[in-house]
Order: structure tokens, then C-alpha cells, then sequence
């Protein structure tokens, strides 16, 4: 929905008129297409979530600041209408110094430059490390890496987590060199907010479910095989191709990059294209975090952990087949999550060693990234979350 002068001139009128006792302040969604600053958070395995802006004129992130205390917040996520954010202390059940696994909410307060905690809940597995909702902002879903389950959260009107709706546990697998265990690493809705995308680093899958939005259930047709990667290949976090119709899968242990097409009426995948995410010479050790898809559609960005770069690819909508057209170093050691700035301007890449975030700009033309001197110190960061509400 987009507003112009004229509806805020009403809003204005209708405040002054009936008072704040029957009026409420408006939330609007923020025009992606309007060049202006915008507040970003920061989780990782520090403690808390930090808070920055992205300085359009500069092109840079401004100095973090502490916005909440939490341990471990490693993923965020946001609700789709209301100035809200989520995360998930990345812990175990058995680990007492850093506290249980949990799911937060939280509202953002942006006179105090302040995330307030709206629900803490409790976790039903281990090492939660992927946070999601539905377009709706209706449920929450939460991917368990040691544990290998996946759950269903019922969220509210005010956007606070409420009772658990699902958990369903991936089963141990036999192979050929031993058994399986499920690695649940991220849990997404498709655009077509219909089906739950999952994908288990550990069993080599990406298990596709029929969501049952009455109940907030996770449905495993017989039908509906996902999309079985190489074994050993390990694919661990997944994105949406713009046009609904594409899904890529970056896999952590093979480091290569998997897309796939998508039929939105069936909920089927089937690979159309792989490639590594190293350059043929490399011979060090790496593992790849995560992967972005620009707002065209026609470049995919990886990154290695190990080689310490981002891969840039380029995508044929037509033929569903990947290129490799390069790697930029991320002047760090072991980035993990990264982000294409509102602007599409620069990538902002995380270094979770170095406890750095760079900015590398983009080339409109190629896609290819490039160093500009630009960084900001954070501790460990993990996860980048741009605000697209403003209140």
C-alpha cells in the first residue's frame, strides 16, 4: 500500500478532530522505491541486538548501538505490518550461562532507539538458529539445528509470540557411510504464503509441507518429495527468486549453489543448476552461511567461510542455470550473513570472526561487488535485518 500527501493531510485532520482518545497512530510500510536512511539490527553471538543506520549519501552504516541485551540473538526476522522483530537465542537446553533457547519479540521504539521486549518464549528444541514469519504475520516458524525439529508459533495482533502450534522432528536416516542425523538450519513460507520450504543440512533434503493455515500445522504430503541434494553437500539456507517461480539453496559443506525451480500449484522443486561457490585454484578449507538474491532476479550472491569472499552469479531466468562470474573478498575472516542495501547499492557483509560488517558496492551493471574502504565494528555479528516499518 503506498500513501500520498493527501492521506496524510486526512490522517492529520481525523487526529485533530476526534483526539487521541479514538485516534491511533498509523503504521505505514516504508516505499523501497524512496531513497532515504534506513534503521537496520544487528544479531549474532554477542550480547544483544545491535541498532545502525544506513546513510544513503554516504553509503555506509553508522556507529551500532546496543538496542536490547539478549545472548546469542544469531537470526532476526520482522513482522510484515507492525514495527516488530524477532529473535532466537541460539543455545541449548542444557546450557544454563547464556540462558534456554528462546524465541523474542520485540517492538521497536524509535525515540529511545530501542528494541522493548514484547514476549519471551520458550523453545522446545536446540540451537535455534533460523526465524521466520508468513506474509500475514499470522504464525512464526523456527528452525532447530542439534535438534533437528522445526515448530509452529501462533503470533498475536500485537505481533508477541503465543503458544507453540507444531513441532514435527526430522528422522534419522541410515547411509551409506553411517547414520543421518537431521540438521533443521532454515524454515521459510513461499510467496505464495501455501507451503513451508525447510532445509536439513544434515539429511541432505529440503522437505517441502502443505501448511494448514486453520491450524497452524505442518503438512508432509506423500506426494511431495522436496528436492534431495548431493550427499554431504549440506544445504543450509534457501531464498525465493523475485518472480515466485525459482528457489536457491546454498549448501554448507560442499559449497556449492543449487537453484531450483519452483511450481508454486504442486509445491515441487527440481534442481536446474549447480555450481561451486570457490574458485577452481582454491584448496583451503571453507563452508558457505548464506545466500541473497538481488531485486531483479538475474544475480545470486553466496557466501564462503574459509575463502572469506562473497560469490556473485549470474541467473538465466529462462533456462534456470547459475554462472559464476566472480569473487570479492570480505576484507574479514568468516562471513556469514550479508545484505543488499534498500538502495541496491552495496552489500553489507558480516565477518563474524573479525567482529566487522563491511561495505563492498555493487555495479549496477555486472553485479559484481568491490571494495570501498567503509566498515563498522560490531561483536560477532550474525544477521542483518533491515526496518520496513515506519510508525
Amino acid at each position: 500500500m503506498r500513501f500520498d500527501r493527501t492521506d496524510y493531510v486526512f490522517v492529520a485532520l481525523v487526529a485533530l478532530t476526534w483526539g487521541p482518545t479514538v485516534f491511533r497512530s498509523p503504521v505505514f510500510a516504508i516505499d523501497p522505491t524512496k531513497e532515504s536512511d534506513r534503521i537496520c539490527f544487528i544479531g549474532g553471538y554477542g550480547d544483544g541486538i545491535y541498532v545502525a543506520k544506513y546513510q544513503i549519501a554516504e553509503g555506509t552504516l553508522s556507529k551500532p548501538t546496543l538496542a536490547c541485551k539478549i545472548n546469542n540473538p544469531t537470526y532476526l526476522s520482522q513482522h510484515p505490518s507492525l514495527p516488530v522483530v524477532y529473535a532466537v537465542r541460539e543455545t541449548t537446553r542444557a546450557e544454563n550461562t547464556k540462558g534456554k533457547p528462546a524465541i523474542f519479540a520485540f517492538r521497536w521504539n524509535p525515540a529511545r532507539m530501542q528494541l522493548e521486549k514484547l514476549s519471551e518464549t520458550a523453545v522446545d528444541g536446540d540451537t535455534p538458529c533460523h526465524v521466520s514469519l508468513d506474509s500475514e504475520g499470522k504464525f512464526a516458524f523456527v528452525a532447530n539445528y542439534s535438534s533437528g525439529c522445526v515448530l509452529v508459533y501462533a503470533v498475536g495482533e500485537d505481533g508477541s509470540i503465543q503458544k507453540e502450534l507444531d513441532h514435527v522432528k526430522h528422522e534419522t536416516r541410515k547411509g551409506p557411510t553411517g547414520n543421518a542425523q537431521p540438521r533443521a538450519h532454515s524454515i521459510r513460507m513461499d510467496p505464495t504464503n501455501r507451503w513451508t520450504v525447510v532445509a536439513d543440512l544434515g539429511l541432505d533434503q529440503v522437505f517441502v509441507y502443505r501448511f494448514d493455515r486453520e491450524n497452524g500445522k505442518l503438512l508432509l504430503d506423500s506426494k511431495l518429495n522436496g528436492l534431495t541434494t548431493e550427499l554431504g553437500a549440506g544445504p543450509r539456507q534457501i531464498a525465493f527468486h523475485p518472480s515466485g517461480k525459482y528457489l536457491f539453496i546454498i549448501n554448507e559443506l560442499n559449497s556449492t549453489m543449487t537453484a531450483a525451480s519452483w511450481d508454486p500449484e504442486t509445491g515441487k522443486l527440481t534442481e536446474t543448476s549447480t555450481l561451486s561457490t570457490l574458485p577452481p585454484d582454491f584448496q583451503g578449507r571453507n563452508s558457505t552461511a548464506a545466500v541473497v538474491v538481488n531485486s531483479s532476479g538475474d544475480k545470486v550472491y553466496g557466501s564462503n567461510r574459509g575463502h572469506d569472499s562473497i560469490a556473485v552469479f549470474d541467473f538465466d531466468e529462462t533456462s534456470g542455470k547459475l554462472r559464476s562470474i566472480g569473487h570479492q573478498p570480505t576484507e574479514g575472516k568468516t562471513p556469514r550473513d550479508f545484505r543488499i542495501t534498500p538502495d541496491g547499492r552495496f552489500l553489507l557483509a558480516e565477518n563474524q570472526e573479525s567482529d566487522s560488517i563491511v561495505v563492498l558496492s555493487i555495479d549496477a551493471k555486472t553485479g559484481l561487488l568491490s571494495a570501498t574502504g567503509k566498515r563498522v565494528d560490531v561483536p560477532a555479528p550474525a544477521c542483518i535485518e533491515f526496518l520496513n516499518i515506519q510508525k
